[in-house]
């Protein structure tokens, strides 16, 4: 509902949900429950206006009461750093981080979103989002990571202009080599650097991410994050994809922040480690480094 008030073009977004109603108790909606499906109550009778925009759970990806749940939590960013970088949570001296990224560029279309993620608790602590360029991406993602404790760090390598291989090689250049997933991770030497979404791994991320938000594993504080995930269907193919007019960034950032967690390493002390280029050198590994 539109009442006319402040605003741009005169009119502020005003929802009242069922209950605001005189005689609308538990009885009623108890009533209603046996005359409706949950597909069509969900729709005449919303209690949030999240949920009153969202698909229908029919179509729904992820488990839309979990959602709900996730929504009632939700905090502010604490802090805002140059438009872009979103603190919920201050670093924790000693605590392990990974990050996960999905890279756009453009002044149009999709957008950039980079998160952290506490490896013990699933919280989301930080947050990169904006249409950024590619090297302001990289500065970004870099410090950010650096300042929670040297995250681990996945970021997408593909993508229709190559910005994930583009990012992923700056980082390299910047030495955060052995704090990111590689490709070919398993191979003697290393020479992809980054996470590739493709027809294989796309449905496990997703699919183990649905499951996190399921069991409440995960701790999204960012209200547009849980948003786009009731955004998120299943198409009449049966593919896992954003509504039509809507964004995925936030979803695949999610998706690639928690598959981290299976190649997280964390150590201290000096040790032999294989170079992403293939020689063999000792290194100094500050605490929270691998």
């Amino acid at each position: 509902m539109l009442a006319h008030g402040g605003g741009g073009n005169g009119f502020v977004r005003l929802f009242l949900p069922w209950h605001l109603r005189p005689g609308r108790d538990g009885a009623w909606w108890a009533a209603m429950q046996k005359q409706y499906t949950p597909e069509e109550i969900e729709k005449e009778y919303p209690t949030t206006e999240t949920e009153a925009l969202a698909p229908s759970r029919a179509k729904a990806f992820f488990d839309h009461q979990a959602l709900s749940v996730l929504l009632e939590d939700i905090v502010e960013a604490k802090e805002v750093r140059r438009g872009c970088v979103f603190i919920h949570k201050p670093r924790v001296l000693g605590r392990r981080y990974v990050a996960g990224g999905d890279l756009c560029w453009g002044t149009t279309g999709a957008y950039t979103a980079v998160g952290v993620m506490d490896w013990q608790t699933g919280e989301e602590v930080a947050q990169i989002y904006g249409r950024l360029p590619l090297d302001e991406t990289v500065q970004e993602t870099y410090k950010l990571c650096k300042e929670y404790n040297e995250a681990f760090l996945g970021v997408e390598n593909n993508g229709d202009e190559n910005e994930g291989k583009y990012v992923c090689a700056k980082l390299v250049e910047l030495g955060y080599g052995n704090r990111m997933y590689w490709e070919d991770h398993d191979k003697a030497k290393r020479v992809k650097p980054g996470w590739n979404t493709n027809s294989k791994t796309r449905p496990v991320m997703l699919a183990e991410l649905e499951e996190a938000v399921r069991t409440q594993a995960i701790r999204p504080w960012c209200r547009e994050d849980i948003e786009e995930m009731m955004d998120f269907i299943r198409n009449e193919q049966g593919r896992a994809e954003a509504v039509e007019g809507r964004h995925d960034d936030r979803v695949m950032k999610w998706a690639i922040m928690w598959q981290m967690r299976k190649y997280a390493h964390f150590s201290s002390g000096r040790r032999l480690v294989a170079n992403p280029f293939g020689w063999d050198g000792e290194v100094t590994v500050r605490p929270g480094g691998r």
